[in-house]
């Protein structure tokens, strides 16, 4: 009897432990910036990818964006992708993104209209850093 209940209670006290800390990691994770797909500080671009790469800006002779449509189950959803364009005319791998970047939360689905204004807010913020922007191959 004795045996069951704190086998229970040190049950009780793991799937608790597990909760908090996953909650934890999560309100962390979430933080400022979490949802940018790019930071910009100490002249330097660095996108946030699964492992961060970093661009120094006089490097950078400009940033390509574009946005593509891709359908599953009959759903449509809009995607949004970005290159470097260095001064040396090398490119960059394409990073992909979508509306989460405007929401600042998940979503699930970006619609056309979204993704063409969170491709204007990151041109905008681009070039308030003097890095130009364009769109290009809209589709």
């Amino acid at each position: 009897m004795f045996g069951n209940w704190m086998l229970m209670l040190f049950g009780l006290i793991f799937v608790l432990r597990v909760v908090f800390l996953f909650f934890s990691l999560r309100k962390g994770k979430q933080g400022q910036g979490f949802y940018d797909v790019f930071l910009i500080s100490d002249g330097k671009l660095t996108i946030q990818a699964a492992f961060p790469i970093t661009y120094p800006l006089e490097e950078i002779e400009r940033v390509e964006f574009s946005r593509f449509a891709t359908t599953k189950s009959g759903f449509t959803n809009f995607a949004g992708q970005l290159r470097i364009i260095k001064k040396n005319g090398r490119t960059s791998r394409r990073y992909y993104f979508d509306s989460s970047v405007l929401h600042q939360k998940i979503v699930a689905k970006s619609t056309k209209e979204e993704m063409d204004q969170t491709i204007q807010l990151l041109m905008a913020r681009l070039e308030r850093h003097g890095i130009p922007a364009r769109m290009v191959g809209m589709k």
